[in-house]
């Protein structure tokens, strides 16, 4: 993936790395880009936001006249948000439509993020954060919990605050402190992050990863970089069972995906270029890497999204046949074929 190959070819079952070739789009000159479903992408520019049928290459929304605002996804994927400084604009998706715009009094927002239970954004502010309801247009301030990185459960009304060397989990319906977990002799934490299915919680510094279970109230693992590579952004696959992270060098950006149970590096890809941000597709099998100007997709190598195992060479005799001797068959049949053996054989 160094030289910007895109898409794992599955031939031989003596390598455990296929060549690759390209997956299909070319450059765009844009800034920022998200998957929003397996088909259609999210870009923001510094003077427009648009949403892209990647199957077409046509823009399907266009939000212009913009001026360096953030953006903010809803989980369910059918509301965005776009901010900057004290104003917020919420939209529909799948229109591009105005829903709702909210002006507040306090200091400039830092991030945003939605609620996935509840028609309410949490706006990070400087020296607050509000609790805002767009549908009933009510809003909550929260002065104890300032300028801190918070993530929202997938699935459930928990939020958790990142607040120095201390992990807060509080119900985001009534902010009760339900768990503190305290980081003795850990500094600097950067981001926290639920898991796909909310059972994992991971929180980094600009070097290590940490991973806590909610459920248990224990820490249940780390990535540990002894390197002087600084981690320079994470996430969590979409399968749950592997972590990604972005490690920056003075000439040099490298992505590692990590198996979580283990702690053990599966995959290393090295680049040359800028990379600002990286999303996955919610199937797990494409990464979307925005560079400075443009973006690229790539197809994740099949051994990062499987179990090697027993069944490894059922898989590669499976995608060996998919790859040689299905020329009749068309390519959407063929991609739903490859994203039921990679089902079978995850992690």
């Amino acid at each position: 993936m160094g030289n910007r190959v895109k898409q794992s070819v599955y031939i031989l079952y003596l390598l455990l790395i296929f060549p690759l070739c390209p997956a299909m789009e070319p450059k765009h000159k844009k800034l920022h880009a998200e998957y929003l479903t397996n088909n259609h992408i999210i870009i923001l520019s510094r003077k427009q936001c648009s949403i892209i049928d990647i199957t077409t290459e046509k823009a399907i929304v266009q939000i212009k006249n913009l001026s360096n605002h953030d953006l903010a996804i809803h989980p369910n994927k059918k509301r965005f948000a776009l901010f900057k400084e004290k104003n917020v604009t919420i939209y529909n998706t799948k229109t591009g439509k105005e829903e709702k715009k909210i002006s507040i009094q306090s200091d400039s927002i830092q991030s945003a993020v939605f609620s996935p239970l509840e028609k309410t954004i949490l706006l990070n502010c400087i020296n607050t954060l509000q609790k805002y309801n767009y549908k009933t247009n009510t809003k909550e301030f929260l002065n104890y919990y300032l300028n801190q990185q918070i993530a929202h459960h997938p699935t459930q009304s928990s939020l958790c605050i990142l607040k120095s060397d201390r992990i807060l989990i509080s119900n985001s319906t009534d902010l009760a402190l339900k768990q503190k977990f305290c980081l003795h002799g850990i500094s600097s934490l950067l981001n926290c992050q639920y898991s796909p299915k909310g059972s994992i919680i991971a929180v980094n510094n600009s070097h290590n990863v940490y991973f806590l279970s909610p459920k248990h109230s224990q820490f249940i693992g780390a990535i540990r970089n002894e390197s002087k590579e600084s981690i320079k952004e994470c996430a969590f696959h979409p399968n749950g069972s592997v972590f990604t992270t972005l490690h920056t060098l003075p000439d040099q950006y490298i992505l590692r995906y990590w198996d979580i149970d283990s702690s053990t590096c599966i995959k290393t890809s090295f680049f040359k270029e800028y990379i600002h941000h990286f999303s996955f597709s919610p199937h797990g099998n494409n990464i979307l890497i925005t560079y400075k100007k443009e973006f690229e997709i790539y197809q994740i190598p099949w051994f990062v999204i499987c179990q090697l195992g027993t069944d490894t060479t059922k898989l590669l005799l499976s995608f060996f046949f998919l790859t040689n001797f299905t020329e009749n068959i068309p390519a959407e049949v063929r991609r739903t074929i490859e994203y039921f053996l990679l089902e079978t054989f995850k992690r």
